[in-house]
């Protein structure tokens, strides 16, 4: 596992620092973790996002930590579902699946996230889990050039991309 190093893996919340994860019996001192990366992307080895987080998840394995790879594919109610929803559905499932067996820490791609940081301030048991959100930024980009054109055309931009922009 990774070696605990000065305040490395401590973090400070409202009753002061403390560890995050769980320590092992072994004579090192070291932190096991169960991490979950949350991803908007293909369950495909071919694409940048999953290659990313098999990579990063097998490095954390080897080092002796549970890594559990989340994508559209993991909630087979989204296939009877258009694909154009899975941005507001999917991270809704994961909120309700990271409710009931809360990580260690939960690694979200993009807008994956945003049900689970917003129904964390009412659900006590999801207030201990510890997030990163990481992307690339392209969609940033990409939705501004939407809304310009979107303008330029004299229409409103798509609700759904409104409010995954706004949250």
């Amino acid at each position: 596992g990774e070696r605990l190093l000065g305040s490395l893996f401590l973090v400070a919340d409202r009753s002061g620092l403390r560890a995050m994860g769980r320590f092992s019996t072994s004579p090192t001192l070291t932190l096991a973790m169960h991490i979950v990366f949350v991803l908007h992307a293909p369950r495909d080895p071919r694409t940048a996002v999953y290659g990313y987080a098999t990579e990063r998840g097998s490095f954390l394995v080897s080092r002796g930590h549970r890594v559990e790879i989340w994508t559209h594919a993991d909630e087979p109610g989204l296939a009877r579902i258009k694909p154009r929803w899975w941005p507001l559905l999917f991270p809704l499932h994961v909120a309700q699946r990271l409710a009931a067996n809360p990580p260690d820490l939960v690694i979200f791609h993009s807008f994956a996230g945003w049900a689970f940081h917003l129904f964390r301030r009412f659900w006590p048991r999801l207030r201990r889990v510890r997030t990163i959100v990481q992307f690339h930024g392209v969609e940033t980009l990409h939705y501004r050039a939407m809304r310009a054109e979107e303008a330029l055309r004299g229409r409103d931009f798509p609700l759904k991309h409104r409010l995954l922009q706004t949250l």
